[in-house]
């Protein structure tokens, strides 16, 4: 079989097809002959032997020491900017007159490339990167030959959002229709969630278990429940966030689970917010440190603090000590019988509290 020509492939490899007039070697690589080098071996033997790119990314990740993540966009995207202008040649022999992007609609494909999926461009217009394939790093767009009578008669292939499961719509089908179509089966928002999941999968993995490693049972059960839990309840997740946040600092005991920690956080909303402190500060918001003082820590030797020696404190409080000031907006504590709470004067947040020593 005949080898890539390497003026060819430098070609191909050294032209500024990103938005910013940069290769990809230019942004990411110093050793660009190596490269040029050793992605020429490796594109031959991979349309060689029709092997998958896994050798390719190793080698390539040993050969300049970096990540196979690294190694896998420029192999995964090279490759695919290779094909694309090889396509462009293809189609000129055969008399192609216009072509058609297309892909295929899924949770990983992105609104930019469903933008362009379906888009119809005149043959002297096919340009890498621009009104062709890849639009981006790991893109898995292509283009085909477009003939108006055939597109008739023609299906597109989707996947199911949810499922993953094949299915067939008319040609006409765009990425705005299918993405209605899976929000309405699935709910509002649905497929922006699942990309996310899809994109960030790598970075929640890791996420997932330092939360695992930090936080043990109290973790969730499962990385699908940990995602859910992310993008499909923010609100509650920032509590997560925070309660995780006060374990790994000593702040909160571990004993304590989440659903502790949210009660927790809900009966103070329902006692003090809209509450009027005893100078005239109306509490509006609690801190995540408040929270986790109310709980206490056993392995700090904290007490915890009942709710109402808090709420004693800012309505009857035995001294009410100066406010400071400062960049930040200051604060004020009320210092009651049996407890003493820190409020930021400004604002109203409840910013922590501390039992009193019997």
């Amino acid at each position: 079989m005949q080898g890539i020509d390497r003026r060819k492939l430098e070609k191909v490899l050294s032209r500024p097809w990103t938005a910013d007039g940069l290769t990809f070697q230019n942004r990411c690589w110093t050793d660009k002959d190596k490269l040029v080098d050793l992605i020429g071996k490796e594109l031959t033997r991979m349309a060689a032997t029709g092997a998958p790119p896994d050798r390719a990314i190793r080698n390539i990740a040993k050969a300049f020491e970096t990540s196979k993540a690294n190694a896998g966009r420029v192999v995964m995207t090279e490759s695919a900017f290779f094909a694309s202008a090889a396509q462009k040649d293809c189609f000129n022999e055969l008399g192609v007159e216009r072509y058609e992007i297309v892909g295929t609609y899924d949770s990983h494909m992105c609104d930019f490339c469903g933008d362009m999926n379906g888009q119809v461009f005149p043959m002297k217009d096919f340009e890498e990167g621009v009104t062709a394939h890849p639009f981006h790093p790991n893109c898995r767009c292509t283009t085909k030959p477009y003939d108006e009578d055939v597109e008739k008669f023609a299906a597109r292939v989707a996947r199911d959002a949810k499922t993953g499961e094949k299915f067939e719509m008319p040609a006409g089908t765009t990425y705005a229709d299918w993405k209605k179509m899976q929000d309405e089966k699935y709910g509002d928002g649905f497929v922006d969630t699942a990309r996310k999941k899809a994109y960030n999968e790598k970075a929640d993995r890791e996420q997932y278990a330092k939360y695992k490693e930090s936080l043990g049972k109290n973790a969730p059960s499962s990385f699908a429940e940990f995602q859910v839990l992310k993008y499909e309840s923010p609100d509650v997740y920032e509590h997560y966030k925070n309660y995780a946040r006060s374990v790994r600092t000593g702040e909160l005991t571990p004993l304590a689970d989440f659903d502790l920690y949210m009660r927790a956080s809900k009966k103070i909303d329902e006692i003090f917010i809209g509450t009027q402190a005893l100078a005239g500060t109306e509490i509006t918001e609690k801190s995540y440190h408040f929270i986790a003082r109310t709980i206490g820590s056993v392995e700090e030797r904290r007490n915890g603090v009942p709710l109402k020696d808090s709420l004693d404190a800012i309505l009857n409080p035995i001294r009410l000590d100066d406010a400071v000031r400062s960049q930040k907006g200051g604060s004020q504590r009320y210092v009651g019988r049996k407890a003493s709470v820190t409020i930021k004067p400004d604002t109203g947040l409840l910013i922590q509290v501390n039992p009193h020593k019997e």
